[in-house]
């Protein structure tokens, strides 16, 4: 007994199954987490390294080399870059997809230890990390007020206490404001003429302030701990210290020096829609549900606001989660909107609730099944698996309507319901597991590419796959279960004869004989039509690009000034910035960002993060904005490097979506290189904020010790060092614990005491004799340019030239404009220069895309032969594809979308979405020929009576991709190109399949035909001869 024959003469086991299965799916659905996208394992290991006072150069030679030598023999290594910069070195390790990241770290610890002997002395122990791009921030806390630095302090430091405790809350970081130092600032005057060393000071300081476990004194019955206890209990202590001076004497701490419990000097600014604040950044776990996360706390938040002191203000400055949730109900919102189209189209064409019904449960049941199978394969509710969801609504019911279809025509030839349900649904298994098949091989090599591009896609590949399998399960159970009962035997056939649809297969009758009696014409028509169709392509029509930009409501400015910018100049640059986007009506609110790592060389940069208005209360588009925001850069600040970025998934991470690569192993060939690129990208129409890496240098002060001169007045290299170091950074010498507190000890010079060259030259540095020695007799300072980092790729120097590229422009068209002028260039032997950033994450995406749509075409082919034992009938039905790319290509100039990496997919759909028609088609036909029919006959008699099926299943795909293609709410951007190809690509391939595919089949008969008939004459006339 078949499934299809217990599902009809057993109800209650498949209503029970269904109940089963339907309670499965909801447990699921409550389960899974939220995400913007899909979790990405990206096998990444990052070894850094600090050298301090090396230059970057030094760390290239001394720490990136060797490590990048160590680790390039590792197994499953992809690429190696690494980036040298003042006093630290990082060296990136990407490993291929398939490598395993905890073996990878292993071996790679293994080499580190090995390079460990070849680094120099004074450098660090290489630290080796594991990228995790799960554990980010998702929510940026501004605490903002007339309260002074220290209670903003102390106020974000009990928030983040509180906020770490929270589950599923990561790090927790507090930026804008700094914990109050115990500061003891140096007169350079007093020092030098007690003949004082700075390093006299610190040793004595970490001397005193400790305390020391002396052991135990040991009884019969008793053991007890001995701790000498010496630390500072209060700010006089500090003060009252005796320091030797080098004559043999004492001086006081308090006479030498001005001890304070002061706040830093900042080294960043954070500010809230123009007002100074205190940032609090919170990460999630690695595994933690992102919106969950989120939502817990911002609720805290709100009960924490009760007991925040007068003249503090708590907002959210940034709300990652906010996008993601307003997308996710915008999809939800479209799956719903597809499932109504679907039922509305089913009924117009059934004319019978009870018909439409049936057919319709096959989409809530396969859903919701879903859901549990995706809660199995730990997925989340994310863009992707959602739209995969909403993509899937008019496919789940093409099985259902093929199989009733075909159900009620039995009962309208007067069979039983029992018999009509089983024998409908056998006549038709063939086709109908055909069709699920084919969906299934198409979506699965999706599911399995490769990269980036393959795990970002792999859950919306595999959720169409299982909720294809569910759909096809349920057309041989509950649909014929429910027509048996539900059915009827349509008793209004006479009054159908006048119908609009009767009258349509008439015209369809008559039109289909004319093709086949023109089968030329129609031949060159579709050629024609083809090559058209493509030609949109380098006819500029239909445009390539990475992923679509969508509307997030949310954009960044990066401002960075010249090299030795001061953090002064580069505030007032952003305040500059701020009070222009404080007086346009679209923007909610911004949150700047200046000198935030606090090293020197970052005192000349800042970033605004610009939030929107949500995207249905302005008449701007994000991009518009963009554009608008950009112009005002270009014109009101000149001599400054002013770039603005939208977000987009799946793009290269590079701030600019153009980026050329120029490689090579002399620094002088590299920047005349990139120099030349950088004209060249200059005149390139449609590009702006051209940039090169090679023009990032820092000025520095170099302070050459002449190691002879300071053996010889008794001093090292290291006493200098740490002299300078303290009257110009600050030196840290432990912590201060008094009054239930802890703060560090900086010691400094005093402010305005080191402002020059001639000032560092002056500094005189005590010696063991007591001597006062003078920089300038034991060392050189001059002033140089050095470059702020120097990056690496594949054991090789790399500059980079990016850019940005303004509205109305593709990627497609700048690059390839671009490429063209630099192929027309010399490039000198042993140098390199080719596309990164965007350009070649589009490149990967296409090629693993094409390869994808590859082997979905041959799998579909296999699956095809192995169902009808032919191969020529698969090969006909392929036909649908180039139908379906013709109206796919047409569709997207007509709607001025472009070829990006969502459009693809919807083409690789395309290929089991259009298959259908065909299959459905060609199956019939063949019944009809082993029945006795002529070809001609039986194609005419199946494209009949196929065609409404084959038009019904096309409108349900067609209309249930309407609310993702006319989609205006966040995040459409992103699915609509997809939506467009699906529906141009269905109406194409339904229209011509229904005339091709006929023309074609008869083509390829005659032509078989026409062999057979050759080899026979053949044998007959060699048996003639033979005999005679």
């Amino acid at each position: 007994m078949s499934v299809t024959e217990i599902s009809v003469k057993r109800p209650t086991a498949v209503w029970m199954a269904v109940v089963l299965i339907l309670a499965l799916g909801v447990f699921g659905y409550k389960s899974m987490g939220s995400s913007l996208l899909p979790d990405m394992n990206i096998p990444i290991l990052s070894i850094v390294t600090t050298y301090n006072g090396a230059s970057a150069e030094d760390i290239k030679k001394d720490i990136v080399k060797p490590i990048e030598d160590s680790v390039s023999g590792i197994n499953g290594v992809d690429t190696i870059s690494s980036t040298s910069q003042e006093g630290t070195g990082s060296v990136m390790i990407k490993f291929k997809s398939s490598a395993n990241i905890n073996t990878a770290y292993l071996d790679v610890q293994k080499a580190i230890d090995n390079a460990s002997r070849s680094l120099p002395k004074d450098a660090d122990k290489p630290t080796i990390f594991k990228m995790d791009t799960n554990a980010i921030p998702i929510l940026v806390v501004s605490l903002n007020g007339s309260a002074n630095s220290d209670e903003l302090y102390n106020e974000g430091d009990s928030l983040k206490q509180k906020l770490e405790k929270i589950s599923g809350v990561g790090q927790v970081s507090i930026m804008g404001a700094q914990k109050k130092e115990l500061v003891i600032r140096i007169d350079k005057t007093a020092m030098e003429y007690y003949g004082v060393s700075t390093n006299t000071i610190s040793s004595k300081i970490q001397a005193a302030n400790t305390s020391v476990p002396a052991g135990q004194i040991k009884q019969d019955n008793m053991n007890q701990s001995v701790r000498v206890i010496g630390q500072f209990n209060n700010i006089d202590s500090v003060k009252n210290m005796l320091i030797p001076t080098t004559a043999g004497g004492t001086v006081r701490l308090g006479d030498i020096a001005k001890v304070s419990l002061e706040a830093p000097e900042d080294t960043s600014i954070m500010r809230y829609k123009g007002k100074k604040t205190l940032a609090v950044v919170i990460s999630k776990q690695s595994d933690a549900n992102v919106v969950e996360v989120a939502n817990t706390v911002k609720k805290e938040l709100q009960s924490m606001k009760k007991d925040i002191p007068s003249g503090i203000n708590m907002d959210i400055a940034m709300d990652t989660t906010t996008f993601i949730t307003s997308s996710l109900v915008q999809i939800k919102h479209n799956l719903i909107e597809g499932i109504i189209t679907t039922a509305i189209v089913l009924y117009l064409f059934f004319r019978s609730l009870r018909s439409s019904l049936v057919v319709l449960v096959a989409i809530p049941t396969s859903l919701i099944a879903t859901f549990f199978m995706m809660y199995e394969l730990h997925f989340s509710m994310n863009m992707l698996s959602m739209m995969g969801l909403s993509l899937v609504v008019g496919t789940l019911v093409d099985d259902s309507i093929v199989v009733i279809e075909n159900i009620q025509r039995h009962f309208d030839l007067g069979k039983p319901p029992i018999e009509a349900a089983i024998g409908g649904r056998k006549e038709v298994g063939l086709a109908a597991i055909a069709i699920s098949f084919c969906d299934m091989v198409v979506f699965a090599p999706i599911s399995l590419m490769s990269g980036t591009i393959g795990q970002m896609f792999k859950e919306f590949g595999l959720t169409i796959v299982v909720a294809t399998i569910f759909s096809l399960i349920v057309s041989f159970t509950v649909t014929p279960m429910l027509s048996a009962r539900l059915l009827k035997k349509r008793e209004e056939s006479v009054k159908e004869k006048s119908g609009f649809f009767t009258k349509s297969i008439e015209i369809y009758r008559g039109l289909i004989i004319k093709s086949l009696h023109h089968r030329g014409k129609v031949i060159i028509a579709f050629i024609i039509g083809l090559i058209f169709s493509v030609a949109l392509i380098p006819m500029g029509l239909v445009k390539l690009e990475n992923m679509p930009k969508y509307d997030q409501s949310e954009f960044t400015i990066d401002v960075k000034l010249s090299a030795g910018a001061t953090l002064k100049q580069t505030d007032e640059k952003v305040a500059q910035v701020e009070n222009y986007l404080n007086g346009l009506k679209e923007v909610k609110s911004y949150y700047s960002s200046i000198g935030a790592s606090g090293r020197n060389s970052q005192a000349a940069s800042g970033q605004i993060t610009v939030n929107l208005v949500p995207k249905d209360k302005r008449k701007k588009s994000q991009s518009e904005l963009v554009s608008q925001v950009r112009d005002f850069g270009s014109k009101n600040l000149t001599g400054v490097d002013f770039n603005v970025s939208e977000a987009e998934s799946g793009s290269s991470g590079a701030s600019k979506p153009i980026s050329i690569e120029i490689k090579g192993n002399n620094s002088d060939t590299l920047k005349e290189l990139s120099k030349e690129v950088e004209d060249i990208i200059k005149k390139v129409p449609g590009v702006t904020d051209v940039g090169s890496s090679a023009e990032q240098t820092d000025n520095e002060i170099k302070v050459n010790i002449d190691n002879l001169a300071a053996s010889q007045y008794g001093l090292s290299t290291s006493e200098i060092g740490s002299t300078i170091r303290v009257a110009l950074a600050g030196s840290s010498a432990g912590t201060y614990r008094a009054n239930d507190d802890e703060n560090d000890i900086n010691i400094k010079f005093m402010d305005g005491q080191i402002k020059s060259v001639e000032d560092i030259k002056n500094m005189k540095i005590a010696n063991q004799s007591g001597q006062q020695i003078a920089v300038s007799q034991v060392a050189t300072v001059e002033k140089t340019d050095t470059k702020q980092s120097i990056s690496r790729e594949d054991k090789q120097d790399i500059v980079t030239v990016n850019a940005n590229i303004v509205q109305g422009k593709s990627l497609g068209e700048v690059s390839k404009a671009i490429n063209s002028k630099i192929k027309a260039t010399t490039i000198p032997s042993g140098y390199t220069v080719s596309f990164g950033g965007d350009q070649k994450s589009m490149d990967d995406s296409f090629s693993s895309l094409g390869k994808a749509l590859a082997a979905s075409v041959a799998l579909v082919y296999m699956i095809l032969v192995v169902l009808y034992q032919s191969y020529l009938t698969p090969a006909i039905r392929m036909l649908s594809l180039p139908s379906a790319i013709m109206g796919a290509l047409i569709a997207l100039a007509l709607t001025g979308q472009s070829i990006n990496t969502m459009s693809f997919i919807g083409i690789i759909m395309l290929e089991g979405l259009s298959s259908k028609n065909g299959t459905l088609l060609i199956d019939y036909t063949n019944t009809l020929m082993d029945r006795g029919m002529s070809l001609r006959d039986a194609l005419v008699e199946s494209a009949i009576t196929r065609l409404r099926p084959i038009v019904m299943t096309t409108s349900t795909i067609i209309v249930s991709m309407l609310p993702v293609a006319l989609s205006l709410g966040e995040g459409a951007e992103l699915k609509k190109s997809m939506g467009i190809v699906i529906i141009g690509g269905m109406l194409m391939s339904t229209v011509l399949t229904l005339f091709v595919i006929p023309v074609v089949y008869t083509l390829m008969e005659d032509f078989k035909n026409s062999i057979l008939r050759k080899r026979k004459s053949k044998n007959v006339g060699g048996r003639g001869q033979y005999e005679v």
